[in-house]
């Protein structure tokens, strides 16, 4: 029952620690492993009376790690969304220049074409982790990460198009030509579309 308890209160212990919602894995791994742990050292415990004080100490340690750990995440998570809205930005902003419109009045689609390593805040963990990856570098090599930026931006307020895969498969060919971003000629307007290059390879 105390098992239990740990595993059901510390997601929501360790958000009013944190002042901000725990991420999936938060939710799931590290109270559940605390939880399984503590019930099986206390089951222990509960035989030999002299090991309650080391029983303790561990559940101390693990306490304290489990909430490192999570600290580590929700900082990770804020410095890299941080980083994207900024980013995203100030593409738009460049960009925008380049935006004279389709024949119907639309707007031309972004393409994102190119390796992106975002900057990592000393929280970071590891690059196996999912968390705090950037929308600028998952997927980099198709064309869902334009369209995942293109929905990152229109939350934003900034109205962007997703683009097609033919118009991804065409960007990557005119890439070859290009800078790699934040240069002058890392954006151009060809094609119907704006291509975005942010890294050097890209296929």
């Amino acid at each position: 029952m105390a098992s239990l308890a740990v595993m059901v209160f510390s997601p929501f212990f360790m958000s009013i620690v944190l002042g901000n919602c725990q991420i999936v894995r938060g939710h799931l791994v590290y109270p559940l492993v605390f939880a399984a742990t503590a019930g099986i050292v206390a089951m222990f415990a509960a035989h030999y009376s002299a090991a309650k004080y080391p029983v303790f100490a561990l559940l101390s340690v693990m306490l304290f790690s489990q909430i490192d750990i999570a600290n580590r995440y929700e900082q990770t998570i804020h410095f890299t969304a941080d980083a994207d809205r900024r980013l995203a930005q100030e593409i738009y902003t460049r960009t925008e220049l380049l935006q004279h419109g389709d024949e119907e009045g639309g707007r031309f689609p972004l393409v994102f074409v190119g390796d992106y390593a975002p900057p990592r805040p000393d929280s970071y963990i590891g690059a196996w982790d999912a968390a705090g990856i950037s929308y600028f570098e998952i997927d980099a090599m198709n064309v869902h990460r334009s369209r995942r930026i293109a929905r990152l931006m229109n939350a934003m307020g900034l109205p962007a198009v997703e683009p097609e895969q033919e118009q991804y498969d065409y960007a990557c060919q005119r890439a070859n030509q290009m800078g790699v971003w934040p240069d002058e000629d890392a954006c151009v307007c060809e094609n119907g579309m704006i291509i975005v290059k942010m890294g050097v390879t890209h296929e």
